[in-house]
């Protein structure tokens, strides 16, 4: 019996290993997207070959972390019935 609930947990908690990774890979992302920022600021004339970078970046780090916060929100809807 013991076994069944350490095997039932385990598969649960692989439901959120993705938005687990997710989260990780999006804060290691803010520091390049900082550095980029900087870069912009301090080079105004490199501006066209640092935005693309700059923006791609950006916008791959905030939907990282937004669909981190919805399965997070999901696991604490489930678990806790947090509203």
């Amino acid at each position: 019996m013991k076994n069944e609930q350490i095997t039932s947990g385990k598969a649960e908690d692989n439901k959120y290993a993705l938005a687990g990774w997710l989260a990780i890979t999006g804060a290691i992302l803010l520091f390049p997207e900082i550095l980029f920022g900087f870069l912009v600021e301090i080079k105004p004339d490199k501006l066209g070959l640092l935005v693309f970078p700059y923006g791609i970046i950006a916008i791959t780090e905030v939907a990282f972390t937004v669909y981190a916060f919805l399965r997070f929100k999901d696991l604490l809807n489930e678990r806790y019935s947090f509203h």
